[in-house]
């Protein structure tokens, strides 16, 4: 399939956002008819293991298991890295195989520091964005993140 990805990077992956709400979201769509196993890479600017981001991933895919996310839980990796900072970024971007997904799990002035650092960067082609709501601080910062984003990668990947 043309769109499938193959890795989802989560930015902010030691947040709030990312233990209550993504990780059960991705548990349930890997538990699906139509769910299809990924790589799943967590970073964030605090220092955790491998093994301690395994655990904490299998315990939000606790509510809705199946084969795909006992397999995906096993495999995911953690990077610590700065989501503001372009070295950071293009490092945990070399690491990514296949098609690739950034999840921007950050509050708005961080992403909107993350899109700055990234637009610096060579993206992997067919790189998709995955913004929450809300976009920016007010309507004059969405209007400007929307720019920013119009400038790295077409709309339909984000």
């Amino acid at each position: 399939m043309a769109d499938r990805i193959d890795t989802l990077v989560i930015l902010g992956a030691g947040g709030d956002l990312t233990s209550r709400l993504l990780l059960p979201g991705l548990a349930s769509y890997l538990a699906s008819s139509r769910g299809a196993p990924l790589e799943i890479v967590g970073v964030d600017r605090d220092e955790v293991s491998d093994a301690d981001w395994r655990s904490r991933v299998a315990a939000a895919f606790a509510e809705f298991p199946s084969a795909n996310a006992t397999k995906v839980a096993a495999s995911t990796r953690y990077l610590q890295g700065d989501a503001t900072d372009a070295h950071d970024l293009q490092r945990v971007l070399a690491e990514a195989e296949g098609r690739v997904a950034l999840y921007f799990a950050l509050p708005p002035a961080v992403t909107v520091l993350a899109c700055t650092a990234l637009a610096t960067l060579d993206l992997p082609v067919g790189i998709t964005f995955a913004l929450e709501k809300p976009f920016g601080t007010d309507l004059a910062s969405a209007h400007s993140l929307n720019r920013l984003l119009e400038t790295m990668v077409p709309e339909t990947q984000l």
